[in-house]
């Protein structure tokens, strides 16, 4: 018998944005809360910045992790942002598999 159980961390890169999706505005925590609710996710972890607010709605999710890092300063482009959130969020991971992703797109 195959035994499944919850083997993998979601890491949510970047800013907490709002999209529009078929007329329904969700923001980045909405979707963390719709793959927290996936059988093999073991815990979302969303890794932004200081300077992004986070809805109380939001933090009462468990499996949710929210991370909020000091926001470099950008060099000719924002990859050290992404590197710096994206490493503080791995610090958390403790599930076989990891999946990293932006936020806004």
């Amino acid at each position: 018998m195959v035994d499944f159980k919850a083997d993998t961390d979601v890491i949510l890169q970047g800013p907490i944005s709002k999209n529009n999706i078929n007329g329904t505005e969700v923001d980045t925590l909405d979707i963390a809360n719709e793959y927290s609710k996936l059988w093999f996710v073991n815990k979302v972890i969303v890794s932004t910045w200081t300077d992004e607010v986070i809805p109380d709605k939001h933090r009462e999710n468990k499996k949710i992790s929210i991370i909020q890092s000091e926001k470099l300063t950008p060099h000719k482009t924002n990859m050290n942002l992404q590197l710096q959130s994206t490493k503080e969020a791995f610090k958390l991971c403790d599930s076989k598999f990891s999946i990293k992703m932006r936020s806004d797109q």
